[in-house]
């Protein structure tokens, strides 16, 4: 039974992801630079964002995830440590973001991330908590049988999303791969993802 409702979970956070909060978030500590932008596009829950360098030590953007309905978010991210070239960097990063459609979600989510990068190849790892506030009875509403695949019976939750992965990037050009995993009270699910990101 528990391997079926990972299997559930997960599937329903890659269909639905606007009953929780954005799931396409930091892949690196080190920020952008001033006045230095990047494009974002993500698989398999299908996102894109923008990310602008307001200082040398925090960017700050906006994205849009598509999945039964959209979830807008804005974030940010705030390097303590950040090694532009080889070497460990550390951030925070936060954000909020709205789900349309009938869960009308409204979320928040904070955590740090590290990363170390060597040449043209970077690690990462983060770790956020979210708070969660859905219409949980809009939702469930003539669907009772599928109670199974959500995340929470509670018109509000707490979960956490840990991410890891590697990036490869040159001047402009960045590619990531890793794996999402998402923390519940009573179960957990992962699932991979894909990224590429342009610099300019």
């Amino acid at each position: 039974m528990k391997s079926y409702f990972n299997l559930s979970a997960c599937l329903l956070f890659i269909i639905s992801g606007c009953s929780v909060a954005p799931m396409n978030t930091a892949t690196t500590a080190r920020t952008l630079g001033i006045d230095q932008n990047l494009i974002t596009a993500s698989l398999p829950v299908t996102g894109v964002k923008y990310e602008r360098g307001i200082t040398e030590n925090l960017d700050l953007g906006v994205g849009l995830e598509s999945q039964i309905g959209y979830v807008l978010h804005a974030f940010g991210k705030y390097s303590f440590l950040n090694r532009k070239d080889n070497g460990f960097s550390l951030a925070s990063f936060f954000g909020a973001g709205y789900g349309s459609g009938i869960e009308r979600s409204k979320s928040v989510y904070v955590g740090p991330i590290f990363s170390y990068r060597k040449n043209s190849f970077e690690l990462f790892a983060s770790i956020r908590a979210n708070y969660v506030s859905w219409n949980f009875a809009g939702l469930t509403a003539g669907n009772k049988d599928d109670l199974i695949t959500i995340p929470s019976y509670k018109n509000h939750f707490f979960y956490g999303q840990s991410d890891l992965g590697m990036n490869f990037f040159n001047d402009n050009w960045t590619v990531t791969l890793g794996a999402k995993i998402l923390m519940f009270p009573r179960s957990s699910a992962a699932t991979p993802f894909g990224d590429i990101a342009y610099k300019f």
